[in-house]
């Protein structure tokens, strides 16, 4: 008997239909919002909602564009002010972009972080930027390739792994990053550049965050070596002199790229050792360059040391901040858990081995 009471009670709740059910119409959706702070230290939030637009002739339904700004003392009153000037709900769920000008990052983002985190509507796969520029005309931007800002940002960053010079971090990775021994990390800077005449949205940079502080700013060519000291480089390019005509390059496509890293200690010191596997093919030569045996191992050597220099340079900088950019903390903390962590950069030596290997070009004829 009891078992027939439940079928019927599962039974009830599927045919009473959708819980919170709202039709789409009703909705303006939220892909991206961004967070300023105001001379008054008062939150502003700058946002673009989508909604459809119904119309007797389906030719003729569109999607409206709809722009918001609203302030509170914080982010959540400044949210929630913003349903105020609306006849629709704004929804949350569909978030692909949270955005904080350069000015609101100097504040520290856990002055705001903590309604992101709370709040259920909001997606933790949406990926944290900082923008440089005017809050409003990030809003006004008329994107010819998409009308959701969110969408826009967010294929933006996926599209970065290409060139590997800026770092996907999405509100997930930010919080589990803030939690962790090493909680130094790394916010990709966009901003509007006008290249033929079009002003598009685009990465140039990154801040450099320690906990919830801004401690630093790096460029692209110093992510581009980050991401080899942490594993994360996907593909890119890579240019060296050409060895036969040294005034010109030549320019490597990095097949893929692997890094480990282990770690131990030895009279007091932290040694990180970490070694890259690097695998590459020649895309551009300039000039000419006669391909032997002897050659491809130059270029490999070259190409190990031009990473290795580059990373070294990169570690010892932010060795001087304090700051950890290779997860040694991370490491120290598991294999050493009772060992002082938040002291260790200061005595954390770095030993960096990496391999190259030419693939493919060995077989090609001389280009000439």
């Amino acid at each position: 008997m009891k078992k027939i009471i439940i079928c019927l009670l599962l039974l009830s709740l599927i045919l009473s239909g959708c819980y919170n059910y709202r039709d789409v119409d009703t909705l303006e959706f939220v892909t991206a919002f961004l967070i300023d702070v105001n001379e008054d230290n008062m939150i502003e939030i700058y946002t673009r909602a989508n909604k459809g637009v119904r119309s007797m002739d389906v030719q003729e339904e569109s999607l409206e564009i709809i722009r918001f700004k609203e302030q509170g003392e914080t982010t959540f009153e400044a949210v929630r002010n913003m349903t105020l000037f609306t006849s629709s709900r704004l929804n949350f769920s569909q978030i692909r972009a949270i955005v904080i000008t350069e000015r609101a990052a100097k504040s520290g983002i856990d002055f705001f972080i903590d309604f992101i985190e709370r709040d259920q509507e909001l997606n933790i796969r949406a990926r944290i930027f900082i923008y440089r520029g005017d809050p409003v005309e990030l809003v006004n931007l008329d994107i010819k390739q998409e009308d959701f800002l969110g969408l826009y940002l967010w294929e933006v960053i996926s599209n970065t792994k290409y060139v590997s010079k800026a770092l996907d971090l999405s509100l997930n990775d930010l919080l589990n990053r803030k939690y962790s021994p090493s909680s130094t990390y790394l916010l990709p800077i966009v901003q509007i550049i006008n290249t033929i005449g079009t002003p598009q949205l685009a990465i140039n940079g990154s801040k450099v965050f320690n906990k919830w502080n801004e401690v630093d700013e790096m460029t692209e060519e110093e992510v581009f070596y980050y991401n080899f000291l942490n594993n994360k480089i996907k593909s890119s390019i890579i240019n060296i002199p050409n060895p036969q005509y040294l005034d010109y390059k030549i320019g490597f496509e990095i097949l893929s790229s692997k890094t480990k890293s282990s770690c131990n200690f030895k009279d007091s010191t932290f040694y990180v050792n970490k070694k890259i596997n690097l695998s590459v093919t020649i895309g551009d030569v300039q000039r000419s360059l006669k391909i032997t045996d002897e050659v491809i191992k130059l270029l490999e050597q070259q190409l190990s040391e031009v990473v290795t220099e580059n990373c070294m340079q990169l570690f010892n900088k932010y060795k001087r901040k304090n700051l950890d950019i290779i997860n040694a903390k991370n490491l120290c903390y598991k294999k050493y858990p009772h060992v002082d962590y938040e002291n260790i950069i200061p005595r954390t030596v770095l030993n960096l081995e990496v391999k190259t290997v030419i693939q493919g070009s060995s077989n090609i004829i001389n280009f000439e």
